[in-house]
């Protein structure tokens, strides 16, 4: 039975399309004086097959995040938005503007993928580095 649950488990681990690694949140300055503070986010996607990105979201945050930058960091190549991926590894970054609560809040980046007809969503929570 044990061993059971476990290939069970197994299973559904490798049945995930994706998976986020590393995130990280950074306060940006600007260089100006009249420049504002933005915060930057990188989470870097794993894709276990050929996948496209819906949407990027992050908690705490009530804007839409339609600008989103992918980098295949298999080969180090620039992707488009709603371009089909390939399985490998991507660095997906993206910016929201500053509000003091982003300082000390957990947000949730929060990406959703799509492979063939079959729709998911990989999460993970982060906060300042």
């Amino acid at each position: 039975m044990r061993l059971f649950l476990i290939c069970c488990v197994l299973f559904l681990v490798n049945c995930q399309m994706a998976k986020l690694g590393k995130v990280e949140k950074h306060i940006i300055k600007p260089g100006q004086p009249t420049g504002r503070i933005i915060i930057k986010y990188n989470a870097q996607l794993l894709a276990n097959k050929s996948l496209t990105i819906q949407s990027v979201s992050l908690s705490n945050y009530d804007n839409k995040i339609s600008n989103f930058v992918i980098i295949d960091l298999n080969n180090g190549m620039l992707m488009k938005s709603g371009q089909l991926l390939s399985k490998g590894a991507y660095f997906i970054e993206f910016k929201a503007d500053f509000n003091e609560k982003f300082r000390t809040s957990e947000d949730t980046i929060t990406i959703r993928v799509k492979s063939g007809n079959k729709e998911s969503a990989v999460s993970e929570v982060v906060s300042l580095q």
